[in-house]
C-alpha cells in the first residue's frame, strides 16, 4: 500500500490535549454543530457533549490500541455517573474491519442500550482528505507540515482567463503540474456569493477540452468551461482532483478575470427568452425529479436531478440546487431561555453541476444535474437533523429569471443518498 502521510500522522499522535481539540473540530466538520468540549481530568467520562432536540450525544476521544476495552470503560463511566445519553460517539484512529465494526456496534447496544457511532482510522482520514482538510494546517502538532506537503501527489499552478462565445461567458482554466508525480484531475469548481448567500458548483462539463484527465508531472491542462451563474461575484475557481483536493486560481488572477469579463460584457439582450412572462413559464409542462444513481465502480449513490420540458416553448436552464428549511420557531423556542438576541439557522442549500453541455430544453428534452461527491457529505444534515427540517426541495432556474421547484419525494431520495454516502465510509 502506498505511503499515506495523513494515516501515518494519526498513528503517531502524542499530543493528547491537542488531539481532543482536533476531534471536537473534526466532529463539527461532519455535521455535529453546537458540540460542547469538556475534556480534562475531571470530565466524568465525557470529552464533549451535544444536546439537540431529543438527542443527547456524548463523545469519547482516545488513541488507545485496545480501543474496544477503552470504549467499554468509558461507557461504564457514563452509566455510573448517571449522564443522560441516547448516543455515544467514539473517535479513535483504530484500524478495524467492517465485521469488527458491526459486531462492536451490536454488542454495545445489547450491553448499554445506546446507539454507537465509530470513527476509526479510515473514516477520520477520509474526512481529512475532503470536508475537514483545513484541519491539517490547523493542527501542526498532529499533522507534520513538511510530511503532509512533501507527500502530496502534485502541485498545480492555476490561471484563469476570460473569453466568450457570443453571450455565453467562458472561463479558460489552465493548470500546470509542478510535481511531484501525476494527478488525476476530475473536475473544475467555482464558488461565489449572491445576495449574501454562498454558492458553489463542481462540473465535468467543458466547452472545450474534456475531464477527467491524468495530468503528468510538468504537463499542462487547458480547458474552457461555461459560467452560467453570477460570475461577477466569483470568490474561487480552479480544478479538483480525484482525492477532492482543490487547486485555485490566485486572488489577483481572479480579480483580473472578473475585470476583463466585465469590460467585454455584451449589452443586455432583448429576445423572446427574456420576454417570457411568468404565466408562459407556468403554462409549460415541465417536470423535476430527484433520483439516486450509482455508476460502475462508484462506492455510493449520487443525487441526480432530471429537468424535462414537455412544453411548446424552449426554456434556458441555469443553476440547479437542492434546498432545505429548518423549523425556526422550534429553534427559537429551544433557545428562549438564553439571554440576548437569538440567532438560528433558517435554511441550507447545495448547488448541482450540469452533467451535459445543453442549456436549452426544447419539447421532449431533458437536462440533468448532479450533486458532486465533494459536496454530498453535507446531505448528512438531512439525517442528523431530520426532526428539525420542515421542507426539502429541488429547484432549477429557467428563462432566465424564473425558478421551478419540486418537493415530492425529494426528502426521501436525498436521505437515501446521504445514508449511502455514510455507509461508504465504513
Amino acid at each position: 500500500m502506498a505511503f499515506d502521510p495523513i494515516i501515518e500522522c494519526l498513528r503517531r499522535i502524542t499530543d493528547y490535549a491537542r488531539y481532543e481539540q482536533f476531534c471536537a473540530d473534526l466532529m463539527r466538520f461532519d455535521g455535529y454543530f453546537g458540540i460542547e468540549p469538556l475534556g480534562g481530568t475531571a470530565d466524568k467520562s465525557r470529552d464533549s457533549v451535544l444536546m439537540r432536540n431529543s438527542e443527547q450525544v456524548i463523545f469519547h476521544y482516545n488513541v488507545r490500541k485496545d480501543w474496544r476495552a477503552k470504549l467499554w470503560e468509558d461507557a461504564k463511566g457514563v452509566r455510573e455517573h448517571g449522564h443522560s445519553c441516547t448516543k455515544i460517539v467514539c473517535v479513535n484512529p483504530a484500524e478495524f474491519s467492517a465485521t469488527e465494526r458491526d459486531e462492536c456496534i451490536q454488542s454495545f447496544r445489547q450491553e448499554y442500550g445506546w446507539t454507537l457511532e465509530l470513527y476509526g482510522m479510515q473514516r477520520m482520514a477520509t474526512l481529512l482528505r475532503t470536508n475537514a482538510a483545513p484541519l491539517l494546517a490547523k493542527y501542526p502538532q498532529i499533522f507534520v507540515p513538511d510530511l503532509i506537503q512533501e507527500n502530496r501527489s502534485a502541485q498545480i499552478d492555476i490561471r484563469v482567463n476570460s473569453t466568450r462565445d457570443k453571450r455565453l461567458q467562458l472561463a479558460q482554466i489552465t493548470g500546470y503540474n509542478r510535481g511531484p508525480g501525476p494527478v488525476l484531475i476530475e473536475s473544475w469548481h467555482a464558488s461565489w456569493k449572491e445576495d449574501g448567500v454562498e454558492h458553489a458548483t463542481h462540473g465535468m462539463t467543458c466547452y472545450r477540452g474534456s475531464l477527467p484527465v491524468r495530468l503528468e508531472e510538468k504537463d499542462k491542462l487547458d480547458i474552457m468551461v461555461p459560467l452560467d451563474f453570477n460570475w461577477e461575484t466569483l470568490e474561487r475557481i480552479g480544478l479538483c482532483d480525484a482525492e477532492h483536493r482543490r487547486y485555485d486560481a490566485p486572488a489577483e488572477n481572479l480579480q483580473s478575470f472578473i475585470a476583463t469579463a466585465r469590460l467585454h460584457a455584451p449589452p443586455p439582450r432583448k429576445n423572446a427568452d427574456d420576454e417570457l412572462t411568468i404565466e408562459q413559464v407556468q403554462s409549460q409542462a415541465v417536470t423535476l425529479k430527484a433520483i439516486a444513481e450509482r455508476g460502475p465502480g462508484q462506492k455510493h449513490d449520487r443525487l441526480v436531478l432530471v429537468f424535462r420540458n414537455d412544453g411548446e416553448i424552449p426554456l434556458t436552464t441555469g443553476e440547479a440546487t437542492i434546498e432545505w428549511k429548518f423549523d425556526t420557531e422550534r429553534q427559537f423556542a429551544a433557545n428562549s431561555h438564553l439571554p440576548g438576541i437569538k440567532v438560528v439557522e433558517s435554511e441550507g442549500s447545495l448547488s448541482l453541476s450540469r452533467m451535459t453541455n445543453n442549456y436549452n430544453s426544447s419539447k421532449g428534452s431533458e437536462v440533468r444535474f448532479l450533486l458532486h461527491d465533494d459536496m454530498a457529505a453535507a446531505l448528512a444534515q438531512l439525517i442528523t437533523r431530520e426532526s428539525e427540517i420542515v421542507e426539502v426541495k429541488v429547484a432549477v432556474q429557467v428563462a432566465p429569471k424564473y425558478s421551478v421547484s419540486e418537493t415530492e419525494n425529494v426528502r426521501e431520495v436525498a436521505i437515501s443518498v446521504a445514508q449511502s454516502v455514510i455507509d461508504s465510509w465504513g
